[in-house]
């Protein structure tokens, strides 16, 4: 199969998406890229991508690839100024960047040292000046010895996450993080028709009740489909 691209669509008010167009300028690459997280200003984009930069494709002593987080600057309509951040490592992943609503902190994944599971949940802070702070772990509430992952944070700051630690209906679930009465996390899954018993991920949800979902339900060659969620409308559309 080819390579990942990143690509836009115009979000229409159903929810449905007008042309598909890949992204202008120098994000995409002969290798993977994805997950993309825009700031609110839509000058700064956020992205995963293979460990690859000025032609050098990067690999561990093991000779893997590992995925690593980008940031890349909207000059003219196009993508440019690509540049991999400080939180990245040569010998583990780390990828699907979110942003918080008020920009000042970048959620991720990764398998780093310090993780508990195959890929654990962390954030760090942006300054003022772009660079970024010590990197935090969300806890072992959120992480578990299995892989957390795709995290996403709505615009009233909810954090969803994929998980496949969690009680779920099998493969990927999305869940959502709570707090309960004492200010502990408590982690909620989405139910059917979030989830099924394939691989559920890449939650994003709009406050007008829009939001999109990745799955592979239902589809005998393994692949992904992205589907559109309709506020608390139990229909997914293909």
């Amino acid at each position: 199969m080819p390579f990942l691209k990143l690509y836009t669509a115009t979000i229409k008010a159903d929810g449905s998406l007008g042309e598909v167009e890949k992204l202008e300028g120098s994000v995409n690459s002969k290798y993977h890229q994805s997950t993309a997280a825009i700031s609110s200003d839509g000058k700064t984009m956020y992205f995963t991508r293979n460990n690859y930069s000025e032609g050098k494709f990067g690999k561990d002593k093991n000779g893997i690839n590992h995925l690593k987080i980008y940031k890349a600057t909207l000059d003219n309509g196009k993508w440019k100024d690509v540049e991999e951040l400080s939180i990245n490592g040569e010998d583990y992943s780390t990828a699907h960047p979110t942003l918080s609503p008020d920009g000042k902190y970048l959620y991720f994944a990764s398998d780093r040292p310090g993780s508990i599971g195959n890929s654990d949940l962390f954030r760090v802070q942006i300054k003022k000046d772009g660079n970024l702070g010590a990197v935090e772990h969300l806890g072992n509430e959120i992480n578990t010895p299995g892989k957390e992952s795709f995290p996403f944070l709505s615009e009233d700051g909810i954090l969803y996450f994929s998980s496949n630690g969690h009680s779920g209906f099998g493969g990927l679930d999305v869940f959502m993080v709570t707090t309960d009465g004492f200010g502990k996390d408590r982690i909620v899954n989405l139910n059917e028709p979030i989830n099924s018993s394939f691989d559920d991920f890449g939650f994003v949800t709009r406050s007008d009740g829009i939001g999109f979902l990745s799955s592979n339900r239902e589809q005998n060659d393994g692949f992904d489909n992205i589907y559109s969620v309709h506020g608390t409308r139990t229909e997914l559309q293909a």
